[in-house]
């Protein structure tokens, strides 16, 4: 397995590896992948050539089992997921046996063996994304994608146009309060939000790069009676799929005050997301 990052040589030069694909043996390919559909809850994405099958977990990562018999049974895979104790739940109702959940990585995790014995590591948010902490500091880089029934230049206008962000863009309950807005490269967004009674939350969003209406990265500051409490780096992509489109976001955040601020940026994006499906249904 490739690890996704950046390696600068001794002049300084970039040498970007852009996809990480996992990568499992076995001896027979029909087997394996009635297996790997119930562990991952879904058909394969791609069938490259005879005797590969592929699963994508977004534009830059995803697995690949591969009929080799005489390597079968030597591979490891190690899979991130949101909500490890959904997972479980599932597995238990479809029948895949596993040892039960265990401590590991700075978090938690469940090892299954497929048919011919690999290794699948299921892991969750907190070792997968390799949460740190450091007194009040907390780090983590989180992705979170979701496929929405909609054109990608629809999805792209949801969140250019301020008018429709402003409806989808806090979970439920919530609101948000623009005080400037310009979504342009090198613009910023000044806004509010929380709770009606009380907006306590100060956010300050600088966009570094747009390239409508495939993918923006923007950089937050975050803070509360002003005083700062974190950071984060968000990188959006919008990928069409015929009528549909598929939203990947990946969040590079840096908690100034402890763990839990990170908890949050979890909880909010997937109830964000979910808000922004039913703005778009």
């Amino acid at each position: 397995m490739i690890a996704k990052h950046k390696r600068y040589d001794s002049k300084g030069r970039v040498d970007m590896i852009d996809l990480t694909m996992a990568h499992a043996a076995v001896s027979d390919i029909a087997i394996a992948e009635t297996w790997y559909r119930r562990v991952l809850d879904s058909s394969p994405h791609l069938r490259p050539m005879d005797g590969l099958i592929e699963w994508r977990f977004g534009p830059a990562h995803g697995l690949q089992v591969f009929h080799d018999p005489d390597r079968a049974g030597n591979s490891t895979v190690v899979v991130g997921v949101v909500d490890l104790d959904d997972v479980v739940e599932r597995l238990v109702r479809v029948g895949v046996d596993h040892g039960g959940v265990q401590e590991g990585g700075g978090g938690h995790l469940v090892v299954l063996a497929d048919p011919d014995d690999n290794q699948v590591v299921l892991l969750d948010p907190d070792a997968a994304h390799g949460r740190t902490v450091d007194g009040p500091v907390a780090r983590a880089t989180m992705h979170f994608e979701r496929r929405f029934p909609a054109a990608a230049a629809v999805v792209w206008d949801a969140y250019a146009d301020i008018a429709q962000r402003s409806v989808w863009s806090v979970p439920k309950g919530e609101v948000v309060e623009y005080d400037a807005s310009d979504f342009v490269v090198g613009g910023t967004d000044v806004y509010r939000c929380g709770p009606p009674d009380d907006l306590a939350s100060h956010v300050t969003t600088r966009y570094g790069y747009i390239d409508a209406p495939r993918s923006l990265v923007a950089t937050s500051e975050i803070s509360r009676d002003g005083t700062p409490v974190s950071i984060d780096t968000t990188h959006w992509s919008f990928d069409a799929d015929g009528d549909s489109t598929n939203v990947s976001i990946v969040v590079q955040v840096t908690s100034l005050v402890g763990a839990g601020m990170l908890d949050g940026y979890r909880n909010g994006h997937e109830r964000t997301l979910d808000h922004l499906g039913e703005f778009l249904a």
